[in-house]
C-alpha cells in the first residue's frame, strides 16, 4: 500500500560557540514547521507488515544570539527516512 502523510513538525535546536579563554554560550531554540511525506508498506500476514517512509520537515528559520556579534541566522530543514516492522494484535 503506498501512502501520503502530512501535519505539524517541532524540533528544539541548539546552537554554541567558543572563543579564547573558555568564554562562549549556547542557546536553545524551540522551531515549527509542517510535515509532508509518502510512504510504503506492505502486508507479509495479516499480523506482520513493514514500512518505509520519507519526510521532508520546511522548518522555520531562527536566529541564534541576536544581540551579539556572533549573530547567525540559521534555517532549519530536515529531511528523514524512516523505516519499521510492525506487529498488530
Amino acid at each position: 500500500m503506498f501512502f501520503v502523510t502530512g501535519g505539524y513538525a517541532g524540533v528544539e535546536t541548539n546552537a554554541s560557540f567558543a572563543v579564547f579563554n573558555g568564554f562562549g554560550g549556547s542557546q536553545n531554540s524551540w522551531v515549527s514547521g509542517g510535515a509532508i511525506g509518502a510512504g510504503v508498506e506492505y502486508a507479509f500476514t495479516n499480523n506482520i507488515t513493514a514500512k518505509v517512509e520519507y519526510l521532508y520537515l520546511p522548518l522555520s528559520s531562527t536566529t541564534y544570539f541576536s544581540s551579539t556579534v556572533w549573530s547567525e541566522r540559521a534555517p532549519v530543514d530536515v529531511n528523514l527516512v524512516r523505516a519499521g516492522l510492525n506487529y498488530k494484535f
